[in-house]
């Protein structure tokens, strides 16, 4: 494969591997983001680190962050990539997001994108046609309600309907459950349970018994990509009588 081939492949892959928004009926959403705070994010902040990596080799970090601001969650991501070949560095990749949740709603999301030197933005906001998308590849209201699969949500396995959080695509999407594994994540052994993403997005993700992401796999072109969770930090305010021990 010519550099320029591989490149293009990763580029591709980075687009998948970064977060999208997914639709999902009122019960499941409420459900899912409710179940999430109480205990392991009620008055928390989380921190999930995963090292990303091709063929064994690390070549990026993936991070968020999850925190209570009074009545709201607000969740921030970081995602830095970096390839090199023959100690050039051939591609870069950066993103930072921003998401806003109420009441089991989400009430805005930012990002920003930097791929290979180009700026993509997408911005949501929720108002009364629902939530308003300005993307690239998708720019009105969408009116289902929806999460993004920023993946810390354990709700993304519920989905049927997904739309890509870089451009804002629309995406079909089937979930299945494949059972529990025991696997190594943040520096120990977890039983995690394995679900496989198909339709337009293709991706494997595990969660543990505590709904916390800990794994994440998927292939395109011959190209396998893997996040591998190095660390999972929870500080507590400790006055809070809500807080309840892992």
């Amino acid at each position: 494969m010519s550099l320029h081939g591989f490149v293009g492949v990763l580029a591709f892959v980075l687009t998948l591997l970064f977060p999208a928004l997914a639709s999902a009926d009122r019960a499941i959403e409420l459900a899912a983001v409710e179940t999430r705070q109480p205990g392991a994010y009620e008055s928390q902040h989380r921190r999930l680190s995963f090292d990303v990596q091709r063929k064994g080799k690390t070549i990026g970090q993936h991070v968020v962050n999850i925190r209570e601001d009074g009545d709201q969650v607000v969740v921030d991501t970081k995602i830095d990539i970096k390839i090199n070949i023959a100690f050039v560095t051939v591609f870069t990749y950066s993103h930072t997001g921003h998401e806003v949740w109420q009441d089991g709603k989400l009430v805005s999301l930012d990002n920003v994108s930097n791929d290979n030197g180009n700026e993509i933005v997408l911005t949501a906001e929720r108002g009364t046609e629902g939530l308003i998308v300005h993307g690239t590849r998708f720019d009105g209201a969408m009116t289902d309600l929806t999460i993004p699969t920023s993946y810390w949500n354990t709700a993304t396995v519920q989905c049927k309907r997904m739309f890509n959080t870089q451009n804002g695509k629309p995406m079909d999407v089937n979930v299945q459950e494949d059972g529990s594994e025991i696997i190594q994540a943040g520096g120990r052994t977890v039983e995690a349970t394995k679900y496989t993403i198909d339709g337009d997005l293709k991706k494997q993700i595990w969660y543990d018994r505590a709904g916390t992401w800990v794994k994440s796999v998927f292939n395109v072109r011959g190209q396998q990509i893997e996040y591998v969770l190095v660390d999972d930090k929870v500080e507590t305010a400790s006055n809070d009588p809500r807080i309840l021990t892992r």
